[in-house]
């Protein structure tokens, strides 16, 4: 019987030692695959990365473009601004307000080129707004003020951004 016994046991041993073997292959293999997945999903950043980095690098190189290109313009723009309001009257140089951006600054110029092409040539006897008296409103009072003209001015100013938005 002890020999049974020790069979037995000897069989039990060896059973639960290919049980532990299986185990450790699986786990092994599950290792494996971990690291075999993990190693493609770097390669997949990494080509990921790669594109993406070209992509930044094509898109930097567009906008240092851009910005070279703008800050030319705004240059140009600027020093044409200088020309043009040196070419305005003495007058109406206090209508274009400094510290605008360039941009705006070629639009107030415009402004008041338009409205120096559409003055009459001769006076109005202080009259405004199509010569009816008085006709000086609020907003061209606190215009001439804030840019420091007449209100006349102010106010043919305030009348012809009207003109124009009404015929746009």
């Amino acid at each position: 019987m002890a020999q049974q016994a020790i069979l037995r046991d000897l069989t039990t041993e060896r059973k639960a030692r290919k049980d532990l073997q299986t185990q450790l292959a699986e786990m092994q293999a599950a290792e494996e695959a971990r690291v075999a997945a993990a190693a493609a999903e770097r390669g997949e950043f990494r080509s990921l990365y790669e594109t993406q980095g070209a992509e930044f690098s094509r898109l930097k190189e567009a906008h240092a473009a851009l910005a070279e290109r703008e800050a030319a313009r705004l240059e140009r723009l600027t020093a044409r601004n200088a020309a043009a309001i040196e070419a305005l009257p003495e007058t109406h140089r206090s209508l274009v307000p400094s510290g605008l951006a360039p941009d705006l600054i070629a639009d107030q110029i415009e402004t008041i080129r338009g409205i120096l092409h559409t003055q009459p040539s001769h006076p109005r006897g202080g009259q405004v707004n199509g010569g009816a008296p008085g006709g000086i409103s609020e907003e061209a009072k606190a215009f001439a003020a804030k840019y420091r003209t007449t209100p006349e001015s102010a106010q043919k100013i305030i009348d012809q951004k009207k003109a124009r938005q009404s015929a746009s």
